[in-house]
């Protein structure tokens, strides 16, 4: 977890430099990779990829067509396309200020969107940086927000599933020691999801307030900053402009109460129409909640038991995210998915819901997994970039199983939970085999499978054959932006001598160059052949277990295309 102070040196590159001397352009970004990398040095995963492009590149040389999405005091938002891709993607424009204290809140915002991996969270692609401004470019969703949602027209399951989704998210950031502080309607968007029925999920975004809680700390209050938007804030943030007052995690299913009332509602619970700011903080701080706005909207008894909880004044009586998620009305409603997606709606103590279908699934996917486990780092490294390229779309069914493992709701797998599962299945892997799996699946080894990880070792390899897909992996490896990947961009990721054996597989000139050509012939070859690589190490696998009684040999036999 991210701590939320600045060590030394961290602190140093963002404070004003003295003797007039000026600061390099690139200090924030240099800021954001310190202190990523004192907590993840070593290992290889989105996270530190992330932090390989230079910075420094020209905006322009990777996006055309801007056109304002929405500007607030923080920065303004544009639509842009990917030069190559065509992708379109939102880039949020900060301006760099010259107090210390809001460099802070930049540095907060990228590291937040770095650390932060969940399907219901706007993924982070890359930012630019430059004398005057931090460029972050995010996903784009194009659905509207849950503000638009109007229960005599939408299908009030599919309400309960996306404020599912929203606090889904709020519980993944609180479990990384993440407060979002500004969660509202305009930071909870709406995209498209075609696992689902309705055809809609949702995700949060804007990290421009978030709070990361001190690595260790152990209070349950340590914010005391009167930030976010007035109607939405919970009693104890706005009393927090005196010292006596502090807030945490709370503060966030306050914002999400507040949501709930007023999408069933379309009132808010404690202010009416002609509030202003002072008459608002007082009904927020002391009034009572507007409950027969409840009654006359027809609410179930199950969504105003969760709206009440949410609305505790008192945070201690307050439910967290997690506590909410097993509140009835946000129980993932039946019917509402396809395919494994409706995993979650099952009721059974196993993950899989005892379900040969999706046992069968599950135990194609550790197929995969067993092959991934034994690709080389470089080809780990591919299929982890392409995995975070890839539309959620693509992805949607290795999402839903992401989904249904996550047993305790906090956003991740844990080990325990992958275990059961397979037990749940009938799957058993020998112990050699067993700790590869759970280090290619857990690669910084905090007991953790995040998203991205798992969804890299368990897509297939040709799913990234595409030539889009290849645009994309081009792109990312071009750390610098002048349309070649060198020696020296590939040493960065893979070390100097596997960076030697990729570039001379690759093609690449005298130099140590490889051209967009060579590199293109290269992923197609490799992709096949790993392709390849994990049909035969099923093939093998049935061999062996036709052989042995009551044969746990699901593990892959051979080599990788490119060695370890």
């Amino acid at each position: 977890m991210t701590a939320c102070c600045c060590p030394d040196k961290v602190l140093q590159l963002l404070r004003s430099p003295r003797g007039g001397s000026r600061r390099p352009s690139q200090f924030l970004s240099q800021a954001i990779k310190r202190r990523v990398l004192r907590e993840r040095a070593g290992t290889q995963d989105i996270h530190t990829l992330l932090l390989c492009p230079d910075p420094a590149r020209r905006l322009s040389n990777c996006y055309h067509s801007a056109v304002p999405l929405g500007a607030g005091g923080f920065g303004q938002v544009f639509r842009m396309e990917h030069n190559l891709t065509g992708e379109i993607r939102a880039i949020k424009l900060i301006r760099k200020p010259s107090e210390l204290e809001d460099l802070q809140r930049i540095l907060n915002e990228v590291c937040a969107l770095l650390q932060l991996d969940h399907p219901n969270i706007a993924k982070l692609y890359e930012y630019f940086e430059d004398r005057k401004a931090i460029y972050v470019v995010t996903e784009i969703c194009t659905g509207g927000n849950l503000g638009d949602l109007d229960p005599l027209v939408d299908d009030m399951d599919e309400i309960r599933l996306l404020f599912r989704d929203v606090t889904r998210a709020v519980a993944y950031c609180h479990s990384e020691g993440i407060a979002h502080r500004d969660l509202k309607f305009e930071n909870c968007l709406l995209t498209e999801c075609r696992g689902r029925r309705t055809g809609r999920m949702a995700k949060v975004i804007d990290f421009g307030l978030a709070n990361m809680k001190r690595a260790g700390s152990t209070a349950n209050t340590w914010m005391n900053e009167v930030v976010g938007t007035l109607y939405f804030l919970a009693p104890e943030v706005l009393k927090s402009h005196n010292p006596l007052y502090s807030y945490g995690f709370e503060c966030d299913l306050w914002s999400l109460g507040v949501m709930i009332f007023f999408v069933l509602t379309n009132e808010h619970p404690f202010c009416n129409s002609a509030s202003g700011p002072e008459d608002a903080y007082q009904r927020i701080t002391r009034g009572p909640l507007r409950a027969s706005y409840l009654k006359a909207a027809g609410v179930s008894e199950d969504a105003e038991r969760l709206v009440k909880l949410l609305l505790a004044k008192e945070p201690l009586n307050r439910l967290n995210a997690q506590e909410a998620l097993s509140e009835s009305w946000l129980q993932s409603p039946e019917g509402l998915s396809q395919g494994l997606s409706d995993v979650e709606s099952e009721s059974s103590d196993s993950p899989l819901g005892h379900l040969p279908a999706k046992a069968d699934k599950l135990k194609c996917l550790l197929e995969r997994i067993l092959s991934y486990s034994k690709f080389s780092r470089f080809e780990r490294a591919l299929l982890t970039v392409a995995a975070h390229e890839a539309n959620g779309k693509d992805v949607e069914e290795l999402t839903s199983v992401f989904t249904s493992l996550d047993s305790s709701n906090s956003g991740w797998i844990t080990r325990d939970s992958f275990r059961s599962a397979l037990a749940s299945a009938g799957l058993r892997i020998r112990s050699p085999e067993e700790d590869d799996v759970l280090s290619a699946l857990d690669p910084d080894m905090d007991e953790k499978i995040q998203y991205t990880d798992w969804v890299a070792a368990t897509m297939k390899p040709t799913q990234i054959t595409s030539d889009k897909s290849v645009e994309e992996l081009f792109s990312f490896f071009d750390f610098r932006g002048k349309g070649q990947i060198t020696l020296e961009d590939l040493s960065q990721v893979l070390g100097q001598e596997m960076a030697c054996h990729v570039a001379i597989q690759a093609n690449a000139d005298e130099e140590g160059i490889v051209s967009k050509k060579s590199f293109r012939a290269f992923i197609l070859n490799a992709m096949t052949k790993l392709e390849l690589q994990v049909q035969q190490d099923h093939k093998s696998r049935c061999t062996v277990a036709s052989e042995l009684p009551n044969s746990e040999a699901l593990a892959p036999r051979g080599r990788p295309c490119i060695p370890s």
